[in-house]
């Protein structure tokens, strides 16, 4: 059998690695022989990032195939908890909504204990210094086998820590030869992009000796290399010389790093279309694609312009834009073959800050941050409907990558001085649309505050009810996931309240509907199915498929819930034969793990291993973890059934691990009883009690009386094999109403 694939995230490098030999061996000097943080330091364009990415790489030999080499950026990290959410990110492990630091942490440290030599590449630490020294230093006794490579302008200031300075590249001497004019590392690098922006490139003795005044004028920083030797596309490198300004460092009053000054450099030789493409760029937040910068980009005033895209290439040419990541599922950075309409883009640090100071007054911010805004606002509406759907999973990994830019649509327009109607309905839009994504994956308590400072003027500024009644009813699943579920059903009613006064039956449908799965949630079934009846009367006058068939289910989770298994059969089955005929993957998986479920209650093992799996294969299609683990306990239970116990431990602990990376909190702690109560059964009797008592500390922080109830019912005896259905009837119950 052949070697296991390592387990990292890293990036495949992307052109030649030129010099940094002695830092590369002290990094693994000090990383193999047993330093657990090691932080690159120096100012920005110098190198950090690709000495520490190449540093890592060589680490693979050593944790690759255990915990794994994992490259965490922190770019947009600002709280400890951010940090710790961004490491638990790249272990595959979704973020606990409302947790604790200290909760989350002990979930980090559990993962990294359990999975051995683990190597972190957290890279960009400058912002959140402080932070990441915290995390950094309750980790290191916590999880003996992990190390840190950090990347920061500064030392953390953490104990243990060793700092390796990262300066510029080696010049050349002016004394040598041309052999050691080349091989000097500033020159070799100068030389290597030059090669990649010109083929053919090869530098004559003239050429190399521009070569080394060029890295020489630029202080021999790596980034500001790169932009100079982009321009050898179009300049040979005697050309270059002579349009370099008397002192780079110099070109304004103050003085100013050999990047920046680079970068000024190069911007002032773009022709002003190239300028005022650049400086539009900027209105873009976590990377952007072809298709919206050609809807943000205004070039029409310029009559040499080429479109968009051409515009875009040019840039990418002389170093000013980069692409930040590979296409999704491909494994791999894009090359030249790799069209630019598949490729992401992004600004550099320093070019992004030169952008912003540059922007054409030709072009009016507000009417640039207006295309924006407008552009995303379609594209996340479009996206966000669709991610349920058949090809849901490429929509919700465009959503993905579009939440940076909707996230800075909906904070610009909460910021404005003047609250409007359409500052207000902008940013509830925007946020509504990141809902798919901020609640599977976080962060959940920036939907619930992005919503709750869209909600607050509304009324004022005279938002459209139809969009208060959406906003409130999302808030109200979020809240309910949280388990604040009188907080939901205040929501809910202010929900159902917009909606009557916006006469849109559709959405009082919804609100009622929702109210029913609220009522079913705290026991009063009476008020549930008074709900559901009321809400499928007016699904039925508006003729609204999609939403019928959730009722449909509706109902067969409140036959369910009473014990009526043939009728919730039957709900289930029309629910999804309806999801079947609108495209709705997202509840038909659901429904149909609840049908596999009342065929297991019902004793029907084959029909019910049937459903599970055809459930377990939709949730898989559209990545939706939080079912999965339902489904994963319901596996266990069959098994149980089947008098399979080792392969129902199996599935248990899947499904105990899934609902803590959604943060299903309710879901966990019958996961814990589960696997308590069959640890009993095995007269693991420290091991039961340790599980029993972790899931009573959920039950009492959730105050859930059924769920103590069917926690109970675990610890009480009703155990695999003695009496599994009953077991599994119990607590299906709660696990249904998770939904």
């Amino acid at each position: 059998m052949g070697r296991k694939l390592a387990r990292t995230n890293l990036p495949v490098e992307r052109g030649a690695f030129v010099g940094r030999v002695k830092l590369l061996e002290e990094i693994g000097r000090h990383l193999d022989g047993g330093q657990r943080l090691v932080t690159l330091t120096g100012p920005e364009g110098i190198g950090k990032t690709r000495l520490g990415l190449r540093a890592a790489a060589i680490e693979l030999s050593r944790c690759g195939q255990h915990g794994g080499v994992w490259l965490v950026d922190l770019r947009g990290a600002h709280s400890a908890l951010d940090v710790v959410h961004a490491m638990l990110l790249v272990l595959g492990t979704l973020p606990e909504p409302g947790a604790a630091l200290g909760v989350e942490q002990s979930r980090l440290v559990e993962a990294l204990v359990r999975g051995g030599p683990t190597l972190f590449l957290l890279d960009a630490a400058d912002r959140c210094k402080g932070e990441v020294a915290f995390v950094v230093g309750q980790l290191l006794p916590a999880a003996a086998e992990c190390s840190f490579l950090v990347t920061s302008g500064k030392p953390l200031g953490a104990a243990g820590e060793v700092e390796l300075k990262v300066g510029s590249l080696k010049l050349a001497k002016q004394s040598g030869d041309a052999k050691q004019v080349a091989a000097a590392e500033a020159v070799a690098l100068f030389i290597e992009r030059a090669a990649e922006a010109r083929r053919g490139f090869s530098p004559t003795p003239a050429d190399l000796v521009a070569c080394a005044q060029i890295v020489r004028h630029l202080d021999g920083v790596p980034q500001a290399i790169e932009i100079a030797a982009a321009r050898t596309r179009a300049l040979a490198p005697r050309e270059l010389v002579e349009r370099l300004p008397r002192k780079v460092t110099l070109l304004d009053v103050e003085r100013r790093s050999a990047l920046a000054g680079a970068v000024a450099w190069s911007v002032e030789l773009l022709a002003p279309w190239e300028q005022a493409a650049l400086a539009q760029c900027a209105v873009f937040s976590g990377g952007f694609d072809v298709a919206a910068a050609a809807a943000v980009l205004e070039l029409s005033r310029f009559p040499d312009a080429p479109a968009v895209p051409a515009a875009l290439e040019s840039l990418l040419e002389k170093a000013l834009l980069r692409v930040v990541e590979p296409p999704r599922g491909t494994g791999r950075w894009p090359d030249d073959e790799v069209p630019l309409e598949e490729r992401r883009l992004d600004l550099p640090g320093a070019v992004r800050e030169a952008a912003e100071q540059r922007l054409d007054p030709g072009v009016p911010r507000e009417a640039l941050q207006n295309r924006h805004a407008a552009h995303y606002l379609t594209v996340g509406s479009a996206l966000a409907e669709g991610v349920d759907g058949h090809g849901g999973i490429s929509m919700r990994h465009q959503l993905e990558d579009d939440a940076d830019n909707l996230v800075a649509v909906a904070r610009r327009a909460l910021a404005a001085d003047t609250q409007t109607l359409t500052s207000i309905t902008s940013a509830l839009r925007a946020t509504l649309s990141l809902e798919p994504v901020l609640t599977m994956r976080g962060p959940h308590e920036l939907f619930i505050e992005l919503l709750d400072r869209g909600l607050a003027p509304a009324d004022i500024v005279g938002v459209p009810y139809a969009l208060r009644a959406r906003a409130y009813e999302a808030r109200a699943r979020a809240r309910r996931a949280r388990h604040q579920l009188s907080q939901s059903h205040e929501d809910l009613t202010a929900a159902l309240a917009c909606a009557r006064r916006a006469k849109d039956r559709l959405l009082e449908a919804r609100a009622i509907a929702n109210l029913g799965t609220h009522w079913l949630l705290v026991g009063r079934t009476d008020k549930a199915a008074a709900d559901y009846e009321a809400a499928t009367e007016m699904l039925d006058e508006v003729g609204d498929k999609k939403v019928t068939g959730r009722a449909l289910g509706f109902y067969g989770l409140l036959d369910h819930h009473r014990g009526d298994l043939p009728s919730a059969i039957r709900r289930y089955g029309d629910a999804i034969r309806a999801h079947r005929d609108v495209g709705d993957r997202r509840w038909e998986g659901i429904h149909t793990g609840q049908l596999g479920a009342a065929y297991l209650e019902l004793g029907q093992l084959a029909d019910a291993r049937q459903c599970l799996k055809r459930a377990m294969a939709i949730h898989r299609e559209l990545q939706n973890r939080r079912n999965e683990g339902i489904v994963w306990s319901w596996q266990g239970d069959l098994h149980a059934a089947d008098g399979e116990l080792e392969e129902a431990r199996v599935a248990w602990e899947r499904a105990l691990t899934l609902h803590r990376q959604v943060g299903d909190a309710r879901g966990e702690a019958l996961a814990l009883g589960r696997l308590a109560a069959l640890a009993r059964r095995n007269r693991s009797r420290a091991t039961a009690e340790e599980l029993f008592l972790r899931a009573k500390d959920i039950v009492e922080r959730l105050a859930d009386d059924e769920l103590k109830d069917m926690l109970l019912v675990l610890e009480r005896g009703a155990v695999p094999p003695n009496d599994a259905r009953e077991a599994a009837r119990a607590a299906g119950r709660v696990v249904r109403a998770l939904v």
